[in-house]
């Protein structure tokens, strides 16, 4: 399995090169949303976003079958944790069902660098430009606040979001190469 770190210099990313998605999608009924928003509104997003993120990674490749972590361990790693940035988790909403979703997480704050966390739509829903909406809010957002880099992994195989990262200017860095041995 192959990964590369892949990183955007938000000073270089020229906004205007891209059309604002959201205005069409929201024409479509699908409008985007932060996790900081919903958690005002919606007592279960939580649970909403935690069925939207293993319906996602479900087609993320890895070497082996995912197994879905219990919803409390969700919400420690996620949720709960000192890096997680609600106002930078970005969500996707067609009517009340979540249907993508792209995240911000704290990096070095001596570099000044976010991490993109998982960027996925559901497969329905899929082909529709919602991955790029929603990054295009990530990269907003990071650079309203001041961050200088964003940072993202994406497996060679997961052809989809590497094309959108790649057509949004991220560049790769050196691939993480996994190897596993079944005994």
């Amino acid at each position: 399995m192959r990964t590369w770190e892949l990183r955007l210099d938000i000073s270089s990313f020229d906004p205007s090169k891209f059309p604002d998605e959201s205005k069409r999608l929201a024409r479509e009924g699908i409008i985007i949303t932060t996790l900081f928003e919903e958690s005002k509104t919606n007592p279960n997003c939580y649970r909403k976003l935690y069925d939207l993120e293993n319906e996602i990674v479900i087609d993320i490749p890895s070497p082996k079958p995912y197994t879905p972590i219990p919803f409390e361990e969700f919400m420690r790693r996620h949720i709960e944790h000192p890096d997680c940035m609600p106002e930078g988790y970005f969500i996707a909403k067609s009517g009340y069902v979540y249907v993508g979703v792209s995240s911000l997480w704290r990096g070095s704050e001596e570099l000044g660098d976010v991490y993109q966390g998982l960027t996925g739509v559901k497969s329905e829903y899929r082909k529709r430009g919602i991955a790029m909406a929603l990054k295009l809010k990530v990269i907003e957002y990071a650079r309203k606040q001041g961050f200088k880099v964003i940072k993202t992994f994406n497996d060679s195989g997961n052809v989809g979001i590497l094309h959108v990262n790649e057509k949004l200017g991220f560049k790769r860095q050196p691939a993480w190469i996994t190897f596993m041995k079944r005994l």
